[in-house]
């Protein structure tokens, strides 16, 4: 969906790997505008790759997708480097709405 909406976008298998990616680009000309990332992966989860990009980058808009209600998590420090979070599946409005709210606009962005 990112990418038939114009922005660029960079995979990864892992947590892990998204993590090293986000890092490897900060020192480049084209550091990632937006991570976007999910919940559930083994190994490093979507709340530690949040928290890894808030730590090199304070100001990155972080975005969760999960099948699962994190409203209802009871710790209010788990997902405090989360700034949005997306159900699965995702619906391509709210896709954009969030995307909007993150300063991407339709045809630009690098990340």
């Amino acid at each position: 969906m990112l990418i038939a909406e114009g922005h660029d976008a960079v995979g990864a298998d892992s947590g892990q790997e998204g993590i090293d990616a986000f890092s490897t680009a900060l020192s480049t000309a084209l550091p990632f505008d937006v991570v976007m990332t999910d919940l559930t992966m083994q190994g490093v989860d979507g709340k530690q790759v949040a928290r890894s990009v808030k730590k090199l980058s304070p100001s990155t808009p972080t975005i969760l997708m999960t099948g699962w209600d994190v409203g209802t998590s009871g710790d209010a420090t788990a997902y405090r480097d989360i700034d949005h979070v997306l159900g699965k599946p995702t619906r391509l409005a709210e896709l954009r709405q969030v995307m909007r709210q993150c300063g991407m606009v339709r045809g630009g962005g690098s990340g």
